[in-house]
Parts: C-alpha cells; structure tokens; sequence
C-alpha cells in the first residue's frame, strides 16, 4: 500500500489517497453539480451587473474546471494516454473526514510523473494534467467548515510527489485556457510558477501557447519551504 504525504489546514487533517474510480465518481456526483452550478451563477452575476453594451449572455466559462467529467471524456483518456507513454499516471484525492464519517474528497490531481522536461533533455518532471478544489457550498453541504488553500496544497502535493519520484521537483502545468487571465495570474502572481517561454515546445506533441508553467528543483525547494506550515508533523 502506497503511503502518502499527510496536511493539516486550520488544524484540521487532511488525508491524501489515491483517487480510484469510486472517488472519482463520488466527486461527479456530489461536488462537480456544485461547481457548474457556481459557473451558472457567475455568469448571471456578471450578466445582470454589466453595462448596457455586454448584456448579451456570456458564454465563456467562469470556471476552469465547470464541465470536467472525472469519469468520462478527456481526463481519464488523458490518463491512459500518459499511461501508454510510459509517464507514470496517477489520480490522487485531499480528503477529511465529514461529521457523517465519510472521507470527503477535498480536491482531485491527475499527474504524469514521468513527464519529458522541456528544459533539458533527457530529464522528467511531474506534469499536473488536472488540478480541481471542492467549492465551499459542496463542503457545507456535508457540514464542514470549507477548507482554505486547496489549490496551494494541491500544488504542493505535485511537488512532493515529484520530489519523491526522483524528478527531483521539477513540476510543469497548463492553466486551461477556459480560465482565461485569471489562471495565469493566480498561478504567475500568487504561486510564483516561471511561465515557460512561448519558443519551447512542452513536448514533441504539444505546441505552447503561453499558458504553460513550472517550477524547476530551487524554485520547488522554495515553495515547499513556504507552504511548509500545511505538512503534517505526525
């Protein structure tokens, strides 16, 4: 049996598990509704305190991950491509233990963690395929008190598991392009991720356009070092 890193938030634990295909069924039916449901509702917001010249409805997604399907569609063929590539899949869960007793999943990764290093060859990484947080109406529905700083210790999580599968911290990401500016801000600004210049190519099988992230073996040193506080001691 694997074992795992171990949170604590607020001073409340959080596990880390392997997502298996329950969890992940778990989290379609009883988190995914609750973020569309808020990517509905942003965009009424949006729709109804715009000006005169944007009341035409809006489209575009709010949130990035408001129509992903752990399940079904792209993220699991995603990872049975990383897995036919040899890249070392792995779906992973942050959970807590709800009032009811049941392990609730907090937030959900798909990683590859044999991921070509595009900054030298002959190197991997850990590449986060997919990265999505519980939204805090799914936690108070099952009477938790939302958790905070999911998506850093989401992040954090990929850069330990990099540390320990040799990659030695190495780490890369797509900000999904449904996330439009805000992505990019929150994972250049907020998390100080260096964005991959636009002339490199991720991989042989991916072009770059500009939304690709990283962190290289310091800049993962210090980013573990900052979120050091969220790491069990236990």
């Amino acid at each position: 049996m694997r074992s795992y890193i171990k949170y604590s938030v607020d001073g409340r634990p959080l596990e880390v598990y392997e997502a298996d295909l329950e969890t992940r069924q778990y989290w379609n039916s009883h988190i995914q509704p609750y973020i569309e449901r808020a990517d509905l509702d942003a965009r009424g917001l949006l729709r109804l305190g715009g000006t005169a010249e944007s009341q035409a409805p809006i489209v575009k997604r709010v949130r990035a991950d408001s129509d992903w399907n752990w399940v079904r569609g792209r993220i699991p063929q995603s990872a049975l491509v990383a897995k036919k590539l040899n890249q070392l899949p792995e779906f992973l869960a942050v959970g807590h233990v709800a009032p009811s007793g049941e392990t609730f999943p907090l937030g959900l990764l798909l990683l590859a963690n044999r991921f070509p290093w595009p900054l030298e060859q002959g190197l991997h990484c850990t590449f986060v395929w997919y990265l999505s947080e519980a939204i805090e109406d799914a936690q108070t529905a099952k009477s938790i008190r939302p958790f905070k700083m999911l998506g850093r210790t989401l992040l954090d999580l990929a850069c330990c598991r990099s540390v320990v599968l040799g990659n030695e911290g190495r780490v890369l990401l797509h900000a999904a392009p449904a996330g439009e500016a805000r992505l990019l801000e929150w994972y250049r600004d907020r998390l100080s991720m260096k964005a991959l210049e636009p002339k490199i190519r991720p991989s042989a099988l991916r072009g770059n356009d500009g939304r690709y992230f990283y962190f290289d073996n310091s800049d993962t040193e210090s980013f573990l070092l900052k979120q050091d506080n969220l790491r069990s001691k236990q």
